[in-house]
C-alpha cells in the first residue's frame, strides 16, 4: 500500500506554509502599522472636530442673525409705516365719510387703532408723538362717524302726532332710505370690532336725537295739558312765588274764582291724560325701533338714554301742574283728582311697557305722592270750611243762587264724576264712615251746603228774604242732584226729598209773611178803610223786600207767585165783597194785586 504523502510533498508543504507564516507576519506588521495610522487620523479627526464646532456654530449663529436682520427690516418697515398712518390716513379722517363710502372710512379708523396699540409699546419720543396725532385722528374719526349718523337719522325723521296712531308699531320713524344706511353702519361698526365703548357712545348719540324727536312729537300735547292750567306762558319762578305769598287754603276756596278747567273735569279723559298715553305709544314705538337698529350689546343702555330723556321732559311738565294743583287744591280738586289718577295709571303701564333704569330723582310716583296728600286732606276741608261762621262772602242784593253753593255744587259734581278715583283716595284715609263708599262724603257734603245756606240766610234783615233766599238755594240743590247723572246715581232720591221738603217750607214760609199783609182784617177796633190801608202799606212793603230778588228757576217762580196769590187773593176778594167795599176806587183791586206779585217776583229776571 502506498503512502497518501510523500516526503518529498511534505517538503512543498512545509515551504509553502512558511511563506505563508511569513506573509502572514508581514500583514500583521502592515495591519498594526495601518492600526496605528488609523488611530493618528482618528486624533486628527478629534483636532478637526474640535476646531470646526465652534466654526459651525459662529455660521449657525450668522444664519439667524440673518434671518433675524432681514425680519427686523420687516418689522421696521411695518413701523414705519405706522408712523406715517397719521399723515397718510389724515385726509381721509378730515374730510369725514365721502358718497357713502362707510368700509373706507371705517377701515381707515381701524388702521389708526391698530397704529396707535403698536405705538404705545414703542419707548421712543418720536412714538409718542406719532401715538399722539394718531389719538386725535381716532377721536376725530369717531366724531365723524356720529356727526353722520346723527345727520342721518335726522334726515329720515320727522315730528309725527301720535294721536293719529292707534298703535305704536303705526307711528312713523326714519324713513327706509335712512333706516338702512343706519343699520348697514352699525353692521359694519361690529365687523371692525371697534372698542365696545365707540358702539356703546355711537348709540347713546342715535339715542339722543331720537329721544329730542320723541320730545318733540310730544311738545303740542305737552302745551296743551300746561296750558289746560294756565301754565303755558307762565314764568315758573314768578308763579311759585305768588302761590307761596297767596296760598289758597282751605277758607278761602269759596271766595276764590274756581278755575273752569279744574271744576269741569270729567271722568273722560282729560288733556294731560291723553298727553300720558301718547308719551307711552311713542315710548313703545321708539324701544321697537332701536331693539330693530342697534346692537343688543348696547342697547339696554341706549334705551336708558332715551326713555329717561322723554320722561324728564314729562315730569318737568308734570311737577309744574302737581305744583298749581297742590298750591290752589279747593278751586282745582277734580282736576288734581284726575291728574293723579293719570300720573298713576301711567307710571303703572310704564313700569309694565318699557324695561329701563331709571335715573331720575323724581318720577311719576313721587307726583302721586305728592298731589296724595293735600288730596287727602281736601275732603273734610270742604266740609268744615262750608260750615264755618267765618270767612263767607256776603249773600246779594238780589238774592238769585248763592254764589258759593253753585261753586260748592260744580265741585262736588266733579268729585262724582271721577267716583273711583275719589274712593281710591277716601280708602287710603282709613276713615270707618268714609272709606265704606264715597256716598257717604257726597252726603255729609250737600248737608254742609245746606247749612251754610241756613247760616249766611240770616244776614237778611227781613225775614222774607231769607225765607226766600233759602227756597232759593234749596231748589237749586234739589235739581242739582237730580239732573246730575254722576250725583243722582250714587246718592238715595231721599236726598233729593229731604231739599224739596225744605224749599217747600220755606215756601210755606213766605206764604205766612204773605199772609202776615191780612192780619188787620180780623181786627174789631178799625174799620173797613183803616184795614185797606194798613193792607197796602204791608203789601207793598213785602213786595218791596221780595222785589230786589232775582229768581232764575221759571218753575220755583211760578210756584212762588201762585202760593202769594193764593193766600192773599180769595181771602182779599172775600174780605171786599164782605165789607161791600167800591173796587173802582181801591189802590189794589185784586187784578192789581195779582200783577204785584207777579211783578215782584219776575221784575228782575235776567
Amino acid at each position: 500500500m502506498k503512502p497518501k504523502y510523500t516526503q518529498e510533498n511534505i517538503d512543498d508543504e512545509k515551504e509553502e506554509l512558511e511563506f505563508m507564516k511569513e506573509s502572514l507576519l508581514e500583514m500583521d506588521q502592515l495591519s498594526e502599522q495601518t492600526a496605528r495610522v488609523l488611530k493618528v487620523f482618528d486624533l486628527r479627526l478629534k483636532s478637526l472636530a474640535k476646531i470646526s464646532a465652534p466654526i459651525y456654530k459662529s455660521t449657525e449663529k450668522l444664519a439667524r442673525l440673518y434671518v433675524n436682520v432681514g425680519e427686523t427690516a420687516i418689522s421696521l418697515d411695518n413701523i414705519l409705516k405706522f408712523y406715517e398712518a397719521s399723515g397718510h390716513d389724515s385726509s381721509i379722517i378730515i374730510s369725514g365719510i365721502q358718497q357713502e363710502d362707510l368700509d373706507l372710512y371705517l377701515s381707515t379708523i381701524k388702521r389708526l387703532h391698530e397704529a396707535e396699540q403698536v405705538l404705545s409699546k414703542i419707548k421712543l419720543l418720536s412714538a409718542a408723538q406719532s401715538q399722539k396725532d394718531t389719538e386725535k385722528l381716532i377721536t376725530a374719526g369717531h366724531k365723524n362717524v356720529q356727526k353722520y349718523l346723527i345727520s342721518k337719522t335726522k334726515k329720515g325723521s320727522k315730528k309725527v302726532d301720535p294721536t293719529n296712531f292707534s298703535f305704536a308699531s303705526d307711528i312713523p320713524t326714519i324713513n327706509n332710505h335712512e333706516l338702512n344706511i343706519i343699520m348697514s353702519l352699525f353692521r359694519k361698526f361690529e365687523r371692525y370690532e371697534f372698542h365696545a365703548k365707540y358702539t356703546k357712545d355711537l348709540a347713546i348719540c342715535f339715542s339722543e336725537v331720537r329721544s329730542s324727536i320723541a320730545i318733540e312729537c310730544l311738545s303740542d300735547l305737552q302745551s296743551s295739558s300746561l296750558d289746560s292750567y294756565n301754565l303755558l306762558n307762565t314764568d315758573q319762578s314768578l308763579n311759585k312765588s305768588d302761590f307761596t305769598a297767596k296760598k289758597n287754603p282751605t277758607t278761602n276756596f269759596l271766595i276764590v274764582e274756581p278755575s273752569a278747567q279744574g271744576q269741569q273735569m270729567s271722568s273722560a279723559q282729560s288733556i294731560y291724560r291723553t298727553y300720558t298715553e301718547n308719551f307711552l305709544k311713542v315710548l313703545v314705538c321708539e324701544r321697537q325701533l332701536l331693539e330693530s337698529t342697534i346692537p343688543k350689546s348696547v342697547l339696554r343702555n341706549s334705551l336708558n338714554v332715551l326713555v329717561n330723556t322723554v320722561y324728564t321732559s314729562l315730569i318737568k311738565a308734570s311737577q309744574r301742574i302737581c305744583e298749581h294743583l297742590s298750591e290752589s287744591i279747593y278751586s282745582n280738586i277734580a282736576a288734581a283728582i284726575e291728574f293723579r289718577s293719570a300720573c298713576k295709571d301711567t307710571a303703572n303701564s310704564l313700569s309694565k311697557t318699557i324695561d329701563f333704569d331709571s335715573s331720575l330723582k323724581v318720577d311719576l310716583k313721587h307726583i302721586v305722592h305728592s298731589i296724595t296728600k293735600p288730596l287727602s286732606s281736601t275732603f273734610s276741608g270742604l266740609i268744615q270750611t262750608l260750615k264755618s261762621t267765618t270767612n263767607k262772602p256776603p249773600v246779594s242784593k238780589s238774592g238769585g243762587i248763592y254764589g258759593p253753593t253753585i261753586t260748592a255744587f260744580e265741585l262736588i259734581k266733579g268729585i262724582a264724576d271721577c267716583k273711583e278715583k275719589v274712593e281710591e283716595i277716601l280708602y287710603s284715609l282709613g276713615d270707618g264712615h268714609w272709606n265704606n263708599s264715597s256716598k257717604d262724603m257726597k252726603k255729609d257734603y250737600i248737608s254742609a251746603i245746606s247749612q251754610m245756606i241756613e247760616m249766611v240766610s240770616k244776614q237778611y234783615s227781613h225775614p222774607g228774604s231769607m225765607f226766600a233766599f233759602q227756597a232759593n238755594n234749596f231748589h237749586y240743590i234739589s235739581n242739582a242732584i237730580k239732573y246730575s247723572s254722576g250725583l243722582s246715581q250714587f246718592l238715595p232720591s231721599s236726598i233729593i226729598t229731604k231739599y224739596e221738603t225744605l224749599t217747600g217750607r220755606n215756601r210755606m214760609a213766605l206764604k205766612a209773611i204773605w199772609q202776615s199783609s191780612l192780619a188787620t182784617f180780623m181786627s174789631s177796633n178799625i174799620n173797613s178803610n183803616e184795614k185797606i190801608e194798613l193792607f197796602n202799606t204791608s203789601f207793598e212793603k213785602i213786595c218791596n223786600d221780595l222785589s230786589s230778588f232775582v229768581i232764575y228757576d221759571p218753575d220755583l217762580r211760578g210756584h212762588l207767585i201762585q202760593d202769594a196769590v193764593d193766600c192773599l187773593v180769595p181771602k182779599y176778594s172775600s174780605f171786599l165783597d164782605e165789607n161791600k167795599i167800591n173796587r173802582s176806587y181801591l189802590k189794589y183791586p185784586v187784578p192789581a194785586v195779582e200783577k204785584k206779585i207777579d211783578l215782584t217776583y219776575s221784575n228782575k229776571q235776567s
